[in-house]
Protein backbone atom coordinates (compact mmCIF):
# COMPACT_ATOMS: atom_id res chain seq x y z
CA UNK A 1 0.00 0.00 0.00
CA UNK A 2 1.62 3.56 -1.28
CA UNK A 3 1.97 5.93 1.64
CA UNK A 4 -0.03 8.86 1.30
CA UNK A 5 2.27 12.07 0.79
CA UNK A 6 2.87 14.07 3.79
CA UNK A 7 2.64 17.73 3.94
CA UNK A 8 4.89 20.45 4.48
CA UNK A 9 3.81 20.70 7.98
CA UNK A 10 4.49 17.05 9.33
CA UNK A 11 7.75 17.09 7.19
CA UNK A 12 8.99 20.16 9.77
CA UNK A 13 7.78 18.70 12.84
CA UNK A 14 8.91 15.23 11.86
CA UNK A 15 12.67 16.97 11.32
CA UNK A 16 12.68 19.17 14.77
CA UNK A 17 11.34 16.03 16.72
CA UNK A 18 14.43 14.08 15.34
CA UNK A 19 16.39 17.15 15.92
CA UNK A 20 15.26 17.12 19.48
CA UNK A 21 16.14 13.00 19.96
CA UNK A 22 19.41 14.03 18.47
CA UNK A 23 20.28 16.45 21.18
CA UNK A 24 18.95 14.33 23.97
CA UNK A 25 21.43 11.31 22.44
CA UNK A 26 24.41 14.01 22.10
CA UNK A 27 23.63 15.01 26.39
CA UNK A 28 23.55 10.98 27.13
CA UNK A 29 26.83 10.77 25.57
CA UNK A 30 28.21 13.65 26.89
CA UNK A 31 26.87 12.75 30.67
CA UNK A 32 28.08 8.87 30.28
CA UNK A 33 31.57 10.63 29.19
CA UNK A 34 31.58 12.75 31.63
CA UNK A 35 30.82 9.75 34.31
CA UNK A 36 33.63 7.40 32.88
CA UNK A 37 36.20 10.56 33.58
CA UNK A 38 34.46 10.72 36.83
CA UNK A 39 34.98 7.41 37.56
CA UNK A 40 38.71 7.17 36.26
CA UNK A 41 39.20 9.57 38.56
CA UNK A 42 37.59 8.22 41.37
CA UNK A 43 39.97 5.26 40.51
CA UNK A 44 43.00 7.16 40.65
CA UNK A 45 42.33 9.10 43.53
CA UNK A 46 41.26 5.68 45.35
CA UNK A 47 44.81 4.45 44.14
CA UNK A 48 46.59 7.71 45.51
CA UNK A 49 44.54 7.06 49.21
CA UNK A 50 45.40 3.31 48.98
CA UNK A 51 49.37 4.43 48.75
CA UNK A 52 49.16 7.30 51.00
CA UNK A 53 47.37 4.71 53.70
CA UNK A 54 49.87 2.22 52.64
CA UNK A 55 52.48 4.55 53.35
CA UNK A 56 51.10 5.41 57.01
CA UNK A 57 50.89 2.15 57.80
CA UNK A 58 54.35 1.23 56.50
CA UNK A 59 55.80 4.27 58.62
CA UNK A 60 53.87 5.10 61.78
CA UNK A 61 55.51 4.25 64.68
CA UNK A 62 52.24 2.57 66.47
CA UNK A 63 51.42 -1.14 65.74
CA UNK A 64 48.26 -1.27 63.60
CA UNK A 65 46.30 -5.16 62.75
CA UNK A 66 43.65 -6.99 61.89
CA UNK A 67 42.94 -9.99 63.79
CA UNK A 68 39.74 -12.81 63.79
CA UNK A 69 37.28 -13.22 66.06
CA UNK A 70 37.70 -15.39 69.12
CA UNK A 71 39.31 -16.10 71.98
CA UNK A 72 42.54 -17.31 70.08
CA UNK A 73 42.48 -15.19 67.17
CA UNK A 74 44.37 -15.11 63.66
CA UNK A 75 45.83 -12.24 62.41
CA UNK A 76 44.99 -11.08 58.91
CA UNK A 77 47.02 -8.06 58.63
CA UNK A 78 50.12 -6.41 60.56
CA UNK A 79 52.58 -3.34 59.83
CA UNK A 80 56.00 -3.35 60.42
CA UNK A 81 55.73 -1.83 63.61
CA UNK A 82 53.85 -4.23 65.16
CA UNK A 83 55.85 -6.45 63.96
CA UNK A 84 58.83 -4.99 65.36
CA UNK A 85 57.28 -4.28 68.53
CA UNK A 86 56.73 -7.82 69.63
CA UNK A 87 60.36 -9.12 68.34
CA UNK A 88 59.72 -10.83 65.22
CA UNK A 89 61.58 -10.76 62.44
CA UNK A 90 58.90 -11.25 59.88
CA UNK A 91 55.18 -10.29 59.07
CA UNK A 92 55.19 -14.23 57.65
CA UNK A 93 56.30 -15.05 60.80
CA UNK A 94 54.01 -13.09 62.72
CA UNK A 95 50.67 -13.89 61.19
CA UNK A 96 51.52 -17.42 61.57
CA UNK A 97 50.94 -16.99 65.78
CA UNK A 98 47.54 -16.87 67.44
CA UNK A 99 46.31 -13.46 69.08
CA UNK A 100 46.54 -15.18 72.36
CA UNK A 101 49.92 -16.09 72.24
CA UNK A 102 50.80 -12.62 72.84
CA UNK A 103 48.68 -11.64 76.03
CA UNK A 104 50.95 -12.28 79.31
CA UNK A 105 47.57 -14.05 80.37
CA UNK A 106 45.61 -16.12 77.78
CA UNK A 107 42.23 -15.24 80.13
CA UNK A 108 42.88 -11.44 79.35
CA UNK A 109 42.58 -12.41 75.56
CA UNK A 110 39.19 -13.95 76.55
CA UNK A 111 37.64 -11.23 78.20
CA UNK A 112 39.07 -8.77 75.47
CA UNK A 113 36.86 -10.96 72.96
CA UNK A 114 34.20 -10.94 75.17
CA UNK A 115 34.35 -7.14 75.30
CA UNK A 116 34.65 -6.26 71.72
CA UNK A 117 31.84 -8.73 70.85
CA UNK A 118 29.64 -6.89 73.48
CA UNK A 119 30.60 -2.80 73.05
CA UNK A 120 32.42 -3.24 69.81
CA UNK A 121 35.06 -0.93 70.37
CA UNK A 122 37.55 -0.44 73.43
CA UNK A 123 39.48 2.62 74.12
CA UNK A 124 42.98 3.22 75.19
CA UNK A 125 43.15 -0.36 76.98
CA UNK A 126 46.43 -0.90 79.17
CA UNK A 127 47.11 -5.07 78.85
CA UNK A 128 50.23 -6.77 79.62
CA UNK A 129 51.34 -8.44 76.01
CA UNK A 130 53.79 -10.79 75.64
CA UNK A 131 57.22 -10.44 73.23
CA UNK A 132 58.62 -13.82 71.11
CA UNK A 133 61.34 -13.44 73.29
CA UNK A 134 58.83 -13.60 76.89
CA UNK A 135 59.57 -10.24 78.03
CA UNK A 136 56.70 -8.57 79.45
CA UNK A 137 55.63 -4.66 78.33
CA UNK A 138 52.07 -2.74 78.91
CA UNK A 139 50.21 -2.31 75.44
CA UNK A 140 47.75 0.40 75.05
CA UNK A 141 45.22 -0.83 72.78
CA UNK A 142 42.45 0.70 71.01
CA UNK A 143 40.57 -1.61 68.50
CA UNK A 144 36.79 -1.79 66.79
CA UNK A 145 35.16 -4.99 65.58
CA UNK A 146 33.93 -4.51 61.78
CA UNK A 147 30.47 -6.03 60.41
CA UNK A 148 29.05 -7.41 57.78
CA UNK A 149 25.77 -6.45 56.09
CA UNK A 150 23.97 -8.72 58.25
CA UNK A 151 25.84 -7.57 61.65
CA UNK A 152 27.89 -10.29 62.44
CA UNK A 153 31.55 -9.30 63.34
CA UNK A 154 33.93 -10.07 60.95
CA UNK A 155 37.00 -8.76 62.31
CA UNK A 156 39.15 -6.67 65.12
CA UNK A 157 40.77 -2.97 63.62
CA UNK A 158 43.02 -2.19 66.02
CA UNK A 159 46.26 -0.19 67.11
CA UNK A 160 48.60 -0.73 69.53
CA UNK A 161 51.17 1.53 71.44
CA UNK A 162 54.07 0.10 73.67
CA UNK A 163 53.65 2.19 76.42
CA UNK A 164 56.40 1.08 79.07
CA UNK A 165 58.02 4.34 79.09
CA UNK A 166 55.09 6.48 79.54
CA UNK A 167 54.23 3.84 82.57
CA UNK A 168 58.17 4.07 83.59
CA UNK A 169 57.82 7.85 83.62
CA UNK A 170 55.08 8.25 85.40
CA UNK A 171 55.81 6.44 88.01
CA UNK A 172 59.00 8.38 88.18
CA UNK A 173 56.76 11.21 88.37
CA UNK A 174 55.05 10.41 90.81
CA UNK A 175 57.72 9.34 92.86
CA UNK A 176 59.24 12.93 92.00
CA UNK A 177 56.11 14.33 93.66
CA UNK A 178 56.36 12.26 96.41
CA UNK A 179 59.71 13.02 97.16
CA UNK A 180 58.78 16.80 96.74
CA UNK A 181 56.28 16.24 99.30
CA UNK A 182 58.37 14.95 101.56
CA UNK A 183 60.98 17.65 100.97
CA UNK A 184 58.16 20.39 101.57
CA UNK A 185 56.98 18.48 104.77
CA UNK A 186 60.71 18.42 106.05
CA UNK A 187 60.41 22.20 105.31
CA UNK A 188 57.31 22.86 107.02
CA UNK A 189 58.13 20.94 109.95
CA UNK A 190 61.57 23.02 109.90
CA UNK A 191 59.81 26.19 109.81
CA UNK A 192 57.67 25.54 112.32
CA UNK A 193 59.69 23.94 114.48
CA UNK A 194 63.06 25.80 114.10
CA UNK A 195 64.57 27.42 117.18
CA UNK A 196 65.81 29.96 114.70
CA UNK A 197 63.41 33.27 113.85
CA UNK A 198 63.09 32.78 109.76
CA UNK A 199 61.42 35.88 107.97
CA UNK A 200 60.77 37.59 104.81
CA UNK A 201 60.44 41.18 104.48
CA UNK A 202 60.43 43.68 101.90
CA UNK A 203 62.87 47.13 101.63
CA UNK A 204 60.74 49.08 102.98
CA UNK A 205 60.25 47.05 106.49
CA UNK A 206 57.21 44.87 106.10
CA UNK A 207 57.02 41.63 107.42
CA UNK A 208 55.86 38.93 105.32
CA UNK A 209 56.61 35.73 106.40
CA UNK A 210 57.69 34.87 110.25
CA UNK A 211 57.76 31.85 112.01
CA UNK A 212 56.52 30.63 115.06
CA UNK A 213 60.48 31.10 116.78
CA UNK A 214 60.66 34.80 115.56
CA UNK A 215 57.05 35.41 116.62
CA UNK A 216 58.28 34.47 120.29
CA UNK A 217 61.44 36.17 120.25
CA UNK A 218 59.67 39.33 119.36
CA UNK A 219 57.28 39.05 121.92
CA UNK A 220 53.72 38.75 119.49
CA UNK A 221 50.88 36.94 120.37
CA UNK A 222 50.46 35.79 116.55
CA UNK A 223 51.72 36.67 112.92
CA UNK A 224 48.95 38.91 112.17
CA UNK A 225 50.42 41.13 114.91
CA UNK A 226 53.51 40.89 113.65
CA UNK A 227 52.74 42.44 110.74
CA UNK A 228 51.97 45.78 112.10
CA UNK A 229 55.41 46.33 113.24
CA UNK A 230 57.42 48.84 110.61
CA UNK A 231 60.83 47.43 110.84
CA UNK A 232 62.05 50.83 109.48
CA UNK A 233 60.43 52.94 111.96
CA UNK A 234 60.86 51.12 115.04
CA UNK A 235 62.78 47.50 114.34
CA UNK A 236 66.11 48.83 115.23
CA UNK A 237 67.84 50.11 117.95
CA UNK A 238 69.64 53.58 117.48
CA UNK A 239 72.88 52.35 117.57
CA UNK A 240 72.29 49.20 115.00
CA UNK A 241 70.13 51.15 112.21
CA UNK A 242 68.38 49.64 109.57
CA UNK A 243 70.15 51.57 107.14
CA UNK A 244 73.09 49.51 108.07
CA UNK A 245 71.66 46.22 107.45
CA UNK A 246 69.81 47.60 103.75
CA UNK A 247 73.97 49.06 102.72
CA UNK A 248 75.29 45.65 103.00
CA UNK A 249 73.25 43.52 101.64
CA UNK A 250 72.20 45.63 98.51
CA UNK A 251 76.31 45.80 97.84
CA UNK A 252 77.00 42.02 99.17
CA UNK A 253 73.66 40.42 97.89
CA UNK A 254 73.87 39.02 101.66
CA UNK A 255 74.76 39.60 105.12
CA UNK A 256 76.52 36.88 107.57
CA UNK A 257 76.56 36.88 111.37
CA UNK A 258 75.31 40.45 111.29
CA UNK A 259 75.12 41.35 114.68
CA UNK A 260 72.59 44.04 116.12
CA UNK A 261 70.10 45.19 118.39
CA UNK A 262 66.41 44.76 117.89
CA UNK A 263 63.95 45.50 120.44
CA UNK A 264 60.71 43.38 121.19
CA UNK A 265 56.93 44.19 121.59
CA UNK A 266 57.47 45.06 125.10
CA UNK A 267 60.31 47.38 124.92
CA UNK A 268 62.93 44.72 126.25
CA UNK A 269 66.06 45.04 123.79
CA UNK A 270 67.04 41.95 122.40
CA UNK A 271 70.54 41.00 120.58
CA UNK A 272 70.05 39.05 117.35
CA UNK A 273 72.94 37.44 114.86
CA UNK A 274 71.58 37.10 111.41
CA UNK A 275 72.06 36.02 108.50
CA UNK A 276 70.20 37.18 105.35
CA UNK A 277 70.10 37.04 101.12
CA UNK A 278 68.40 39.53 98.91
CA UNK A 279 65.98 37.79 96.21
CA UNK A 280 66.44 39.61 93.00
CA UNK A 281 63.55 39.27 90.12
CA UNK A 282 65.68 38.39 86.74
CA UNK A 283 66.26 41.97 85.99
CA UNK A 284 68.29 41.88 89.30
CA UNK A 285 65.79 44.31 91.06
CA UNK A 286 65.16 43.59 94.98
CA UNK A 287 62.38 41.71 95.46
CA UNK A 288 62.46 40.93 99.21
CA UNK A 289 64.86 39.69 102.38
CA UNK A 290 64.66 36.15 102.92
CA UNK A 291 66.99 35.65 106.73
CA UNK A 292 67.12 33.82 110.03
CA UNK A 293 67.71 35.46 113.44
CA UNK A 294 68.99 34.36 116.22
CA UNK A 295 68.86 35.39 119.66
CA UNK A 296 72.24 36.09 121.11
CA UNK A 297 71.37 38.02 124.27
CA UNK A 298 72.81 35.78 126.58
CA UNK A 299 76.25 35.37 124.75
CA UNK A 300 76.58 39.32 124.77
CA UNK A 301 75.45 38.95 128.66
CA UNK A 302 78.27 36.21 128.81
CA UNK A 303 80.53 38.38 126.93
CA UNK A 304 79.81 41.27 128.68
CA UNK A 305 80.72 39.49 131.97
CA UNK A 306 83.82 38.02 130.32
CA UNK A 307 84.80 41.53 129.79
CA UNK A 308 84.40 41.74 134.00
CA UNK A 309 85.89 38.87 134.63
CA UNK A 310 88.93 39.80 132.49
CA UNK A 311 89.59 43.14 134.18
CA UNK A 312 89.43 41.63 137.24
CA UNK A 313 91.77 39.03 136.17
CA UNK A 314 94.10 41.13 134.68
CA UNK A 315 94.49 43.79 137.75
CA UNK A 316 94.76 40.28 139.94
CA UNK A 317 97.51 39.30 137.36
CA UNK A 318 99.17 42.36 137.38
CA UNK A 319 99.31 41.83 141.46
CA UNK A 320 100.25 38.00 141.36
CA UNK A 321 102.11 37.68 137.66
CA UNK A 322 100.35 34.20 137.73
CA UNK A 323 101.29 32.82 133.92
CA UNK A 324 102.82 36.26 132.50
CA UNK A 325 106.41 36.72 131.48
CA UNK A 326 108.06 39.99 130.56
CA UNK A 327 110.96 40.11 128.50
CA UNK A 328 113.01 43.78 128.02
CA UNK A 329 114.41 43.96 124.90
CA UNK A 330 117.16 46.70 125.39
CA UNK A 331 118.81 44.33 128.43
CA UNK A 332 117.53 41.19 126.98
CA UNK A 333 116.60 40.12 130.45
CA UNK A 334 113.19 38.32 131.42
CA UNK A 335 111.01 38.25 134.23
CA UNK A 336 108.55 34.87 134.83
CA UNK A 337 105.65 34.25 137.52
CA UNK A 338 105.46 31.25 139.44
CA UNK A 339 103.27 30.03 137.04
CA UNK A 340 105.52 30.01 134.19
CA UNK A 341 107.71 28.34 135.68
CA UNK A 342 104.60 25.98 136.78
CA UNK A 343 103.70 25.44 133.02
CA UNK A 344 107.70 24.57 132.02
CA UNK A 345 108.10 22.25 134.76
CA UNK A 346 111.22 24.33 135.80
CA UNK A 347 112.79 24.91 139.18
CA UNK A 348 111.94 27.87 140.72
CA UNK A 349 115.19 28.16 141.94
CA UNK A 350 117.12 28.03 139.69
CA UNK A 351 115.63 31.58 137.93
CA UNK A 352 114.94 32.05 134.13
CA UNK A 353 116.49 31.37 131.71
CA UNK A 354 118.38 33.30 129.03
CA UNK A 355 116.27 33.92 126.08
CA UNK A 356 117.55 31.71 123.35
CA UNK A 357 117.20 28.97 125.95
CA UNK A 358 113.34 29.98 126.12
CA UNK A 359 112.54 29.48 122.84
CA UNK A 360 113.85 25.63 123.25
CA UNK A 361 110.85 24.95 125.48
CA UNK A 362 108.82 25.62 122.15
CA UNK A 363 108.47 22.45 120.19
CA UNK A 364 110.38 22.34 116.64
CA UNK A 365 107.56 22.46 114.86
CA UNK A 366 106.06 25.67 116.27
CA UNK A 367 109.29 27.17 116.51
CA UNK A 368 109.70 29.17 113.53
CA UNK A 369 105.75 30.15 114.33
CA UNK A 370 107.08 31.62 117.50
CA UNK A 371 110.07 33.38 116.37
CA UNK A 372 108.84 34.99 113.66
CA UNK A 373 105.73 36.30 115.94
CA UNK A 374 108.63 37.41 118.46
CA UNK A 375 110.72 38.69 116.19
CA UNK A 376 107.78 41.35 114.67
CA UNK A 377 106.55 42.28 118.22
CA UNK A 378 110.34 43.69 118.72
CA UNK A 379 110.52 45.06 114.97
CA UNK A 380 107.17 46.40 114.71
CA UNK A 381 105.74 46.44 117.77
CA UNK A 382 103.04 43.61 116.70
CA UNK A 383 100.98 42.14 119.10
CA UNK A 384 100.52 38.27 119.01
CA UNK A 385 97.90 35.34 120.19
CA UNK A 386 99.15 31.85 118.83
CA UNK A 387 98.76 28.20 120.30
CA UNK A 388 102.00 26.14 120.28
CA UNK A 389 103.10 22.60 121.82
CA UNK A 390 105.59 22.78 124.21
CA UNK A 391 108.52 20.37 125.70
CA UNK A 392 108.56 21.06 129.49
CA UNK A 393 111.98 20.52 131.26
CA UNK A 394 110.98 17.19 132.51
CA UNK A 395 110.00 15.97 128.74
CA UNK A 396 106.38 16.49 129.48
CA UNK A 397 104.23 17.18 126.10
CA UNK A 398 101.65 20.29 126.48
CA UNK A 399 99.60 22.93 124.42
CA UNK A 400 100.08 26.58 125.73
CA UNK A 401 97.73 29.21 124.47
CA UNK A 402 100.32 32.23 124.28
CA UNK A 403 99.48 36.15 124.26
CA UNK A 404 101.52 39.13 123.95
CA UNK A 405 101.57 42.98 123.65
CA UNK A 406 103.98 45.16 123.62
CA UNK A 407 105.17 48.58 124.87
CA UNK A 408 106.42 51.34 123.29
CA UNK A 409 108.17 54.93 123.54
CA UNK A 410 108.91 56.81 120.50
CA UNK A 411 107.94 54.50 118.13
CA UNK A 412 110.55 51.90 119.25
CA UNK A 413 109.54 48.58 120.95
CA UNK A 414 111.31 48.52 124.70
CA UNK A 415 109.78 45.37 126.29
CA UNK A 416 106.85 42.80 125.34
CA UNK A 417 104.63 41.11 127.77
CA UNK A 418 102.49 37.77 127.89
CA UNK A 419 100.95 35.19 129.64
CA UNK A 420 101.14 31.39 128.91
CA UNK A 421 97.60 29.49 129.53
CA UNK A 422 97.60 25.83 129.72
CA UNK A 423 95.28 24.33 127.49
CA UNK A 424 96.26 20.76 127.33
CA UNK A 425 93.06 19.62 128.56
CA UNK A 426 91.05 21.61 126.07
CA UNK A 427 93.31 19.88 123.02
CA UNK A 428 93.14 16.47 124.57
CA UNK A 429 89.44 16.78 124.98
CA UNK A 430 89.49 18.21 121.33
CA UNK A 431 91.40 15.25 120.13
CA UNK A 432 88.95 12.92 122.36
CA UNK A 433 86.06 14.66 120.56
CA UNK A 434 87.50 14.16 116.72
CA UNK A 435 88.20 10.26 117.80
CA UNK A 436 84.70 9.73 118.91
CA UNK A 437 83.29 11.26 116.02
CA UNK A 438 84.95 8.98 113.51
CA UNK A 439 84.16 6.41 116.08
CA UNK A 440 80.10 7.61 115.67
CA UNK A 441 80.82 7.91 111.94
CA UNK A 442 82.00 4.64 111.27
CA UNK A 443 79.19 3.21 114.00
CA UNK A 444 76.46 4.83 111.91
CA UNK A 445 78.20 3.22 108.83
CA UNK A 446 78.24 -0.33 110.18
CA UNK A 447 74.37 0.86 111.75
CA UNK A 448 73.25 1.59 107.77
CA UNK A 449 75.12 -1.05 106.32
CA UNK A 450 73.10 -3.15 109.21
CA UNK A 451 69.63 -2.20 108.38
CA UNK A 452 70.34 -2.22 104.59
CA UNK A 453 71.05 -6.42 105.21
CA UNK A 454 67.11 -6.64 107.53
CA UNK A 455 64.44 -8.09 106.16
CA UNK A 456 62.41 -5.22 106.34
CA UNK A 457 60.70 -2.68 104.18
CA UNK A 458 58.76 1.01 104.75
CA UNK A 459 55.80 1.95 102.68
CA UNK A 460 53.35 4.67 102.94
CA UNK A 461 49.28 3.94 101.69
CA UNK A 462 46.47 6.68 101.40
CA UNK A 463 43.41 6.42 103.88
CA UNK A 464 41.69 5.18 100.54
CA UNK A 465 40.20 1.50 100.79
CA UNK A 466 41.23 1.29 96.87
CA UNK A 467 44.65 2.04 96.83
CA UNK A 468 47.74 -0.07 98.88
CA UNK A 469 50.31 1.66 98.94
CA UNK A 470 51.79 4.89 96.93
CA UNK A 471 54.97 4.62 97.82
CA UNK A 472 57.04 1.74 99.27
CA UNK A 473 61.11 1.76 99.78
CA UNK A 474 63.82 -0.20 97.48
CA UNK A 475 64.12 -2.99 100.37
CA UNK A 476 60.27 -4.31 98.93
CA UNK A 477 62.52 -6.41 96.73
CA UNK A 478 64.87 -8.15 99.01
CA UNK A 479 61.47 -8.87 101.03
CA UNK A 480 59.03 -9.75 98.86
CA UNK A 481 60.99 -10.22 95.38
CA UNK A 482 58.94 -7.72 93.45
CA UNK A 483 60.94 -4.77 92.42
CA UNK A 484 58.92 -1.30 93.66
CA UNK A 485 57.64 -0.59 90.09
CA UNK A 486 56.19 -4.24 89.93
CA UNK A 487 54.43 -3.57 93.63
CA UNK A 488 53.23 -0.17 92.64
CA UNK A 489 51.89 -1.11 89.20
CA UNK A 490 48.57 -1.81 90.41
CA UNK A 491 46.36 -0.29 93.30
CA UNK A 492 45.37 -3.74 95.00
CA UNK A 493 48.71 -5.46 94.41
CA UNK A 494 49.07 -5.91 98.05
CA UNK A 495 45.29 -7.58 98.40
CA UNK A 496 45.79 -9.76 95.79
CA UNK A 497 48.23 -11.95 97.43
CA UNK A 498 47.32 -11.88 100.98
CA UNK A 499 47.16 -15.49 101.87
CA UNK A 500 43.13 -16.56 102.00
CA UNK A 501 42.29 -17.62 105.56
CA UNK A 502 44.42 -13.93 106.36
CA UNK A 503 42.62 -11.53 103.68
CA UNK A 504 39.46 -11.00 105.42
CA UNK A 505 41.16 -10.28 108.98
CA UNK A 506 43.50 -7.76 107.32
CA UNK A 507 41.46 -5.80 105.28
CA UNK A 508 38.85 -5.73 108.23
CA UNK A 509 41.16 -4.10 110.52
CA UNK A 510 42.06 -1.18 108.01
CA UNK A 511 38.62 -0.78 107.57
CA UNK A 512 37.90 -0.36 111.34
CA UNK A 513 37.18 3.44 111.29
CA UNK A 514 37.10 3.04 115.77
CA UNK A 515 40.85 0.92 115.47
CA UNK A 516 43.01 3.77 117.02
CA UNK A 517 46.24 5.59 115.44
CA UNK A 518 48.44 2.21 115.57
CA UNK A 519 47.81 -0.80 113.77
CA UNK A 520 49.76 -3.96 114.16
CA UNK A 521 49.12 -7.46 112.14
CA UNK A 522 50.92 -10.79 111.22
CA UNK A 523 49.82 -12.35 107.89
CA UNK A 524 50.89 -14.83 105.19
CA UNK A 525 51.42 -12.90 101.75
CA UNK A 526 52.28 -14.69 98.47
CA UNK A 527 55.79 -13.71 97.60
CA UNK A 528 57.30 -13.82 94.00
CA UNK A 529 59.29 -17.26 94.24
CA UNK A 530 55.59 -18.52 94.49
CA UNK A 531 55.89 -19.24 98.67
CA UNK A 532 54.15 -17.36 101.29
CA UNK A 533 55.88 -15.83 103.78
CA UNK A 534 54.70 -14.42 107.01
CA UNK A 535 54.76 -10.78 107.32
CA UNK A 536 54.71 -8.29 110.88
CA UNK A 537 53.16 -5.68 109.62
CA UNK A 538 53.13 -2.35 111.99
CA UNK A 539 51.44 1.29 110.87
CA UNK A 540 50.93 4.38 111.92
CA UNK A 541 48.44 7.35 111.27
CA UNK A 542 50.33 10.77 110.24
CA UNK A 543 48.11 13.29 109.34
CA UNK A 544 49.95 15.06 105.88
CA UNK A 545 49.53 18.12 103.50
CA UNK A 546 47.60 15.67 101.96
CA UNK A 547 45.06 14.23 104.79
CA UNK A 548 45.71 11.24 107.01
CA UNK A 549 48.44 8.10 105.37
CA UNK A 550 49.07 5.18 106.95
CA UNK A 551 53.61 4.80 107.32
CA UNK A 552 54.40 1.54 108.19
CA UNK A 553 57.26 -1.21 107.67
CA UNK A 554 56.93 -4.80 106.74
CA UNK A 555 58.94 -7.41 108.72
CA UNK A 556 59.50 -11.29 106.95
CA UNK A 557 59.33 -13.15 110.71
CA UNK A 558 59.38 -16.42 108.68
CA UNK A 559 62.05 -18.02 110.21
CA UNK A 560 60.24 -17.22 113.71
CA UNK A 561 57.37 -18.67 112.75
Amino acid sequence: MRESPRTKAELIAEISELKQKIKKLEKSEAKRKQAESQMEAALEAMKNSEGKYRGLTENINLGIYRNTVGPEGKFIEANPAIVAMFGFKSKGEFLAINVSDLYQDSKDREKFNKKMLKEGVVKSEELWLKKKDGSIFVGSVSAVAIKDERGRVKYYDGIIDNIDNRKRAESQVKAALAALRESEERFRTLYENSTLGIYRSTLDGRVLLANPALVRMLGYSSFAELTTRDLEKNGFEPAYPRSRFIEMIEKEGEVKGLESAWTRKDGVIIFIRENAAAIKDAQGKTLYYDGTVEDISERKQAEADLVKSKALLSDTEKMGKIGGWTFDVETMTQTWTEETFRILEIDLTNGEPKVPEGLEFIAPAFRPLAEKAIQRAVEFGEPYDQEWEIITQKGNKRWVHAVATTHQEQGKTKSVSGSFQDITGRKLAESQREVALAALRESEARQQLILATLPIASYTSPLDPAIDASWVSGNVEKVTGFTVEQYLATKDFWRNRLHADDRERVLAAYRNQAAGDEIVLEYRWLCKDGNYKWFHDRTIKKHTQQGMQYFGIILDISERK
